[in-house]
């Protein structure tokens, strides 16, 4: 029964210690009430009559020290002064982000127009080289060799008009059709190379002959000579090549039955840069109608394709 007694009076003492343990010991969390708290735990504890009730509830005012008022003050104005200087540093730095994008557009720019300057002057100085590229090559064209080339007219012999001819009692197995050359241009050519014949072809129901091949085609009958070196002074004539035409062919030419085409190619180097140089050329025999007022022998037409003329 002791032990009872005792056990309960243990029981009631550690819980009266451990309500008076909370009402004291509640500290604040807010700044500036912990010495009001101090101050608090030294008064006396109020009685139940001077406690609020539910209907009538007190109220407790805490009133701050000066030095709690003032340390509050610095702290507010420390973060004042923290806050404007981080703004501060904010503006500083997007105006820092802005100076720096308008010096690197500035930079571009500045490169850009050093590289359009630099290709301008670049398209200044081609062309520049480029007119006195064209000047100097006038100054060699007008200077240098040009040949030209003349399909020469044959004349019938005992006879002027038509077939059947004779000549000194019979009728000649051929004839030559020879190509003149001359040096037009101001200065001397060497003659290197010459290809020369002849293409004989139906004449259509109009009475035009039939046209050539777009590409000039030399066979076995050609005339070709090569390893030349002969030198051609300006305005001087050379008369020394020839294709052969038989007299059958002649008849059926003369007879506007076929037409004759005579072509070929002259090779040869100026002597100003020594480059070689071409001369292309084509000549159709014409035999005019008996309405025509054309003149018999050869001559340029349009039926020639550009292949067959041009120089070089």
């Amino acid at each position: 029964m002791k032990w009872r007694v005792i056990s309960i009076v243990l029981v009631l003492c550690t819980a009266v210690a451990g309500q008076e343990q909370k009402s004291v010991a509640k500290p604040s969390v807010k700044d500036g009430q912990k010495t009001a708290n101090k101050t608090n735990e030294s008064k006396p504890e109020p009685s139940k009559a001077q406690c609020g009730t539910e209907e009538s509830p007190c109220t407790v005012k805490i009133v701050t020290s000066e030095a709690d008022r003032e340390e509050a003050a610095k702290k507010a104005k420390a973060e004042e002064s923290k806050a404007s200087n981080d703004t501060t540093l904010t503006v500083a730095t997007i105006f820092l982000a802005i100076f720096t994008a308008l010096l690197w557009l500035a930079t571009w720019k500045l490169a850009k127009d050093s590289k359009d300057a630099a290709n301008s002057s670049i398209a200044i100085a081609k062309t520049s080289a480029d007119a006195a590229k064209e000047s100097a090559d006038y100054i060699v064209n007008s200077e240098r060799a040009w040949i030209a080339a003349k399909v020469e007219n044959f004349e019938l012999p005992g006879i002027k008009e038509h077939p059947p001819f004779i000549w000194q009692g019979q009728r000649p197995p051929y004839i030559w059709v020879r190509v003149s050359f001359r040096n037009a241009g101001k200065t001397a050519a060497k003659i290197k190379r010459v290809w020369l014949t002849k293409r004989i072809v139906e004449m259509n129901s109009g009475g035009r002959p039939e046209n050539l091949p777009m590409v000039p085609e030399y066979n076995s009958d050609s005339v070709q000579l090569g390893g030349l070196d002969l030198l051609l002074v300006p305005e001087t004539p050379w008369q020394d090549t020839a294709v052969e035409l038989n007299t059958e062919d002649l008849i059926n030419i003369l007879e506007r039955k076929k037409a004759l085409y005579v072509y070929g190619i002259i090779a040869y180097t100026d002597t100003i840069k020594g480059e070689t140089h071409e001369t292309h050329f084509c000549e159709l025999y014409w035999v005019p109608g008996r309405f025509d007022k054309d003149v018999r022998g050869f001559t340029y037409t349009i039926l020639i394709p550009p292949k067959y003329l041009n120089a070089t």
